[in-house]
C-alpha cells in the first residue's frame, strides 16, 4: 500500500470508516508558511510532470498553504462601465481592483511590525505597521497591482491628422470669411460719414 496526503476538513465523514483500523487518518502538521518557502512552491507544471524529483520540488517549498482570509466584493456594473469603454480610454480601476489581494503571511508581518512599534499616541502604530510594510514592499505591489499596460502616455491627436482634406476645406473657408469681414470693415469705415437714409 501507499501513503497518500491530502486535505480534509475534520467534519468530513469520509474519514469515519476508517477509524480504529490500520488504515485510519494521521493528522499532519506542516511547518508555517513564510515568504521563502512560499516563492519555492511547486508549480502547476512541474506537478503535472512526469518526473517525480519536479512533482516533490524544493525542500525550501515544504511547508503549510498560505490561506487569504480577506474576500472583496465589487459590484457588477463597475465590470460592465468599464469594459463598455475602448482600451485606450479604459480606467485601471477594476483591473487594480480585482489584483489588490493581501495574505495571511502578510497580515502576520504587519501585526508583527504592530507590535514592534510602541506609541503612546492612539492609532498611530498601527498606521506606522502599515505604511512601514508598505514601503518596504512597494516594488511587488506594484508589479503585482498595476496592470501590465500602465502607465500610459497621453498623446493629442487631432481631428485632421486623420481627414487632411477636411483641414485645407476649412481654412479655405475660413479664409474667405475673413476676406469678407475685412471688405464689410473697409467699406463702412469709408462710408461711415454717408447719411443711411437721404430725404428729399
Amino acid at each position: 500500500n501507499s501513503s497518500v496526503m491530502m486535505y480534509y476538513a475534520n467534519t468530513n465523514p469520509a474519514r469515519l470508516p476508517f477509524q480504529g483500523t490500520p488504515f485510519e487518518f494521521q493528522r499532519i502538521l506542516l511547518p508555517e508558511p513564510t515568504a521563502e518557502c512560499l516563492a519555492n512552491r511547486v508549480s502547476q507544471e512541474d506537478r503535472c510532470s512526469s518526473d517525480p524529483i519536479r512533482q516533490v520540488g524544493s525542500p525550501l517549498g515544504r511547508c503549510d498553504n498560505d490561506l487569504s482570509s480577506l474576500k472583496k466584493y465589487v459590484i457588477g456594473s463597475l465590470r460592465t462601465n468599464t469594459f463598455i469603454q475602448t482600451e485606450a480610454s479604459r480606467s485601471p480601476a477594476y483591473d487594480m481592483i480585482g489584483a489588490m489581494e493581501i495574505s495571511t503571511l502578510e497580515m502576520f508581518s504587519i501585526m508583527k511590525l504592530w507590535q514592534q512599534e510602541h506609541s503612546s499616541e492612539r492609532y498611530y502604530g498601527s498606521r506606522y505597521a502599515v505604511c512601514h510594510w508598505v514601503a518596504q514592499n512597494i516594488d511587488a505591489l506594484a508589479s503585482k497591482m498595476v496592470p501590465p499596460s500602465y502607465p500610459r502616455d497621453h498623446q493629442v491627436q487631432s481631428f485632421y491628422d486623420d481627414h487632411p482634406g477636411l483641414l485645407y476645406v476649412a481654412l479655405t473657408f475660413g479664409g474667405i470669411a475673413l476676406l469678407a469681414v475685412l471688405v464689410c470693415f473697409a467699406l463702412t469705415w469709408q462710408w461711415k460719414k454717408r447719411m443711411v437714409i437721404v430725404y428729399a
